[in-house]
């Protein structure tokens, strides 16, 4: 092809399992080149990742700072492009929240110091207008990498939400603490795995939505307040979309939550050597499944009544529904477990 088309150009994807760089073949200078870090944690900056090799239980075990130095050496020998695909813009794999500015502040500075020739940047369709600061943040400090990130995020909440910009300002920033795991699709491999789910619903998923709810609470506060007060109409429809894009994920983590205590029920009565207090733990568990069943018809209708907007206002929906907090199935996986462990007393 290259001896017909000289100019044609190839791009390799060097992604996940295959994000290694060869080590003895070199690639035509016609082939480009797209890095991407998969398994990362975004609470630090790339050249300062801590778990470089990815987390206990991720998929992919590459040292994403070894394999970008090695593709780096080699494009730089044969003048070929180096593009990095990140996941600046979307949400799905880490939460209804953006990137912690610093961060993508860090790496853009990162980059800039490195010969990097672009970005390529998916959207993603889901929770498309949850990405919004994301949008704004990371155009701004691709044009300028040393602005002022306190006045990227006044300057961002004040276009959008105009005099209601710092009441709304403070609800994004709950929603922000209100989720800290930026481990990017943590949460999905392990609901994806064929385990029972007492073991993806535990005690540490129940902590972790307790805090979450707490912060959401918070954020709800703000978002009250602001409404009732914005005088412009296109402002408080905008406010009403964050509204309904928090009652959403409230709804999430409130289905999680019940999902873990059913979990400690059953786990009780394991451990209950009486059958009184076996039935009582039971019956526990059977109350808290029908709250996480309420929950989820809950979040159906929510998403049924945004058929189609649901990518739009909400985050996590795609062709199989909801993925990220909380599967359905798990919750007839867990009717199972206790239907069977009643008919065994």
């Amino acid at each position: 092809i290259v001896n017909k088309f000289p100019d044609v150009s190839f791009s390799h994807f060097a992604y996940g399992s295959h994000l290694e760089a060869p080590r003895s073949e070199i690639p035509d200078p016609g082939m480009e080149l797209t890095i991407c870090t998969w398994g990362r944690d975004f609470k630090d900056s790339f050249d300062n990742m801590i778990a470089k090799n990815g987390w206990e239980g991720n998929f992919y075990k590459d040292d994403f700072m070894k394999e970008f130095n090695a593709w780096s050496k080699i494009t730089d020998s044969t003048g070929s492009r180096l593009i990095l695909h990140e996941k600046y813009l979307r949400h799905l794999g880490f939460g209804f929240l953006p990137l912690p500015l610093k961060v993508l502040q860090d790496d853009l500075r990162y980059f800039k110091s490195r010969r990097l020739d672009g970005f390529e940047l998916p959207m993603g369709f889901m929770g498309k207008r949850t990405k919004a600061l994301n949008f704004h943040a990371t155009a701004k400090l691709m044009w300028d990498s040393e602005i002022n990130i306190k006045l990227l995020e006044e300057d961002y909440f004040s276009i959008f939400y105009g005099e209601q910009a710092y009441l709304m300002q403070m609800a994004y920033e709950n929603v922000v603490m209100a989720q800290p795991n930026l481990k990017y699709f943590t949460e999905l491999q392990k609901l994806e795995r064929n385990i029972s789910p007492v073991e993806k619903y535990t005690y540490k998923d129940q902590d972790y939505a307790l805090k979450a709810l707490m912060y959401f609470d918070m954020a709800d506060k703000y978002i009250y307040k602001a409404l009732p007060e914005a005088v412009s109409s296109d402002i408080a429809e905008r406010i009403r979309r964050f509204e309904k894009s928090l009652r959403y994920i409230e709804l999430e983590y409130k289905g999680l939550l019940e999902l873990t205590n059913v979990t400690n029920h059953i786990q009780r009565s394991w451990n209950t050597a009486n059958t009184a207090g076996i039935n009582t733990e039971l019956q526990f568990a059977r109350e808290c499944l029908n709250k996480a069943k309420n929950i989820s018809n809950a979040r159906q209708i929510l998403i049924r009544e945004n058929i189609y907007n649901a990518y739009y206002y909400l985050w996590d929906i795609n062709w199989q529904g909801a993925i990220c907090i909380f599967y359905d199935s798990d919750i007839q996986k867990f009717q199972e477990i206790i239907n069977n462990m009643a008919t065994h007393e």
